[in-house]
């Protein structure tokens, strides 16, 4: 577009940029914009402007096409408003969202329109709360800052009738709404007082959202609460988007979703859960789910402080398929799948602060999980955690989960409540000896799993195909050259030679194994290490006749009994 500058700067300033008159705007219908800050300089420069162009007059923007819908702009139609929020400031106002609510309003009104404000340089004041309304999209140029003022106890963002739909199944609330490139601050130590869900630095009930190039900062409550009925779907393919949100301290959730068929990109937490510790989630996902997203990032400011989130992941709606998560900090685990039909791949999960048992919980059915658990080495760092616990209120079934695991003398995965049906595989790196796995395997369970470390005390292995057993030929006769007993029913074959050795897992309560001589001659079994046989000194073995078979039940983490 060519447009004589110097010309258009002769209208008396009219213009809202001098360096630059072409602004990049308005992406929906991909052209070039000139903003005139009065109707006045709008009209006395329309005829200079080509065809093709946008221009705004601070309430509505209109393109030259040819049209014949604007009386004081013949060859004009007018689009939906564009709005520049300080041309609705009044002197009197006592806050910003004073008048960006009067420019929403004026945008919602129009069927639909932008609001602008732009960054002049300080930190804009609210009084009160921001309003979304549909149709009403609130953007910044130049990242503008909005803090809330001291003693509001109010959310800096709320959407129109937030308060009364909240909780309920409504299909009501606002749809067609987007916030983008903007900071806001929603001043948590000095708005101490709020109310019952208020208090969050944005709170939206609605459908068809858009939160893009964010940071949503000190929040007394939820740093992003998101919600809509869980009966209602949205009329667009997906019912919201989040992206490139940053989350920086919030007193609960970081971010509380109920919005079904969500999809996000770059979402990043850090210090969640700052009012009670371990009580709240980094992100909580709830309601029906259908969240599909890339790329998370959850953590703890302050390495290894007392006062953090409960699960850095916590996901009670099902059908959620998300790549590319690093998860830390948190106090309970990091994540938890508390539903079905969830995918979690590309996990990478470290810094598991003390009292953590868990990095990851998996209490659903039908799930996929692909995780790796490190050591991150912050302060007061829980290297005792499991890897994964299978089952915690409910007894699972058909998960299938991968897990590798390092730096940690924790056990790779708690059989802790499976239902059967599950494939579970795993590798860890073992800096000390110690269980590698526990709880009860079920017959259609299968496993493969295996422990390394620097020693043979730490090395060890479990294999269990559904539904079958396996054949085990034993090797020489002593502890150390032992063959492992890999299976759930293990099926020993023999040569001549008698007291040929067999060697049992690690014990770790609760885990039973079968061994059957098929042979001719006496077997010997063996435990791990130290550990031994009741009533039988430690590494002792223990012998079972040619054509008997015995059950080996671990009686805690040291001991084993037969029968």
């Amino acid at each position: 577009m060519t447009v004589d500058k110097s010309k258009l700067l002769t209208l008396g300033g009219g213009l809202v940029s001098t360096d630059d008159l072409l602004l990049e705007t308005n992406e929906e219908i991909g052209k070039r914009a000139i903003w005139f800050a009065t109707r006045a300089s709008l009209l006395a420069g329309a005829a200079l402007l080509p065809s093709g162009v946008v221009a705004h007059d601070g309430m509505v923007s209109y393109v030259k096409d040819g049209g014949s819908s604007i009386d004081d702009l013949p060859d004009w139609s007018a689009l939906g408003g564009i709005i520049d929020a300080m041309h609705h400031y009044q002197p009197t106002d006592s806050g910003i969202q004073q008048a960006i609510n009067r420019a929403i309003a004026a945008a919602s009104a129009l069927g639909g329109g932008a609001v602008m404000l732009v960054n002049k340089g300080a930190v804009y004041a609210a009084t009160g709360s921001i309003v979304p309304k549909t149709g009403a999209h609130l953007f910044g140029f130049g990242r503008p800052t909005i803090r809330l003022a001291n003693g509001v106890n109010k959310s800096l963002i709320e959407s129109e009738n937030f308060l009364a739909l909240s909780g309920t199944n409504s299909g009501l609330g606002v749809s067609n709404v987007s916030i983008r490139d903007m900071i806001l601050d929603a001043n948590r130590a000095n708005n101490t007082g709020a109310g019952a869900n208020e208090g969050h630095c944005v709170a939206l009930f609605g459908r068809d959202f858009l939160l893009q190039d964010l940071l949503l900062k000190d929040a007394r409550r939820r740093g992003l609460h998101t919600e809509y009925g869980t009966g209602a779907v949205g009329v667009s393919p997906f019912n919201a988007r989040l992206r490139g949100v940053t989350i920086n301290t919030a007193g609960e959730d970081g971010w509380y979703n109920k919005v079904s068929d969500l999809h996000l990109d770059s979402v990043n937490i850090r210090s969640a859960g700052q009012n009670t510790d371990n009580s709240f989630d980094a992100i909580y996902l709830g309601a029906s789910g259908g969240v599909r997203g890339v790329n998370l990032n959850v953590w703890r400011g302050g390495g290894g402080a007392s006062t953090t989130h409960r699960y850095s992941l916590n996901i009670e709606g099902g059908a959620s398929t998300i790549h590319g998560l690093n998860l830390e900090t948190a106090k309970t685990a990091n994540l938890r799948l508390g539903s079905n039909r969830n995918s979690i791949t590309g996990l990478v999960s470290y810094n598991m602060l003390i009292g953590a048992l868990y990095h990851a919980i998996v209490d659903g059915n039908s799930n996929t999980l692909d995780m790796i658990v490190q050591a991150g080495g912050v302060t007061g760092e829980a290297t005792t955690a499991f890897g994964v616990k299978l089952g915690d209120v409910i007894a699972v079934s058909s998960n299938e989960v991968h897990v590798a695991m390092t730096g940690h003398s924790g056990g790779l995965l708690d059989f802790a409540n499976s239902g059967g049906l599950n494939k579970v595989t795993g590798e860890i790196y073992r800096p000390t000896g110690g269980a590698f796995y526990t709880g009860t395997v079920r017959s259609t369970d299968r496993v493969d799993i295996t422990a390394d470390g620097a020693s043979p005390t730490e090395q060890a292995s479990y294999s269990k195909k559904a539904g079958s057993g396996g054949s085990i030929t034993p090797v020489g006769t002593t502890q150390a050259g032992a063959a492992l007993l890999r299976h759930t029913v293990n099926r020993v074959y023999t040569t001549s030679s008698s007291n040929d050795a067999t060697l049992l897992p690690k014990a770790a309560a609760g885990l039973e194994l079968t061994v059957g001589n098929i042979g001719t001659v006496t077997i010997s079994v063996f435990p791990t290490g130290a550990d031994n046989h009741q009533g039988l000194a430690a590494s002792a073995a223990y012998t079972i006749p040619a054509g008997a078979s015995r059950i080996f039940k671990a009686l805690s983490s040291t001991e084993w009994g037969a029968v």
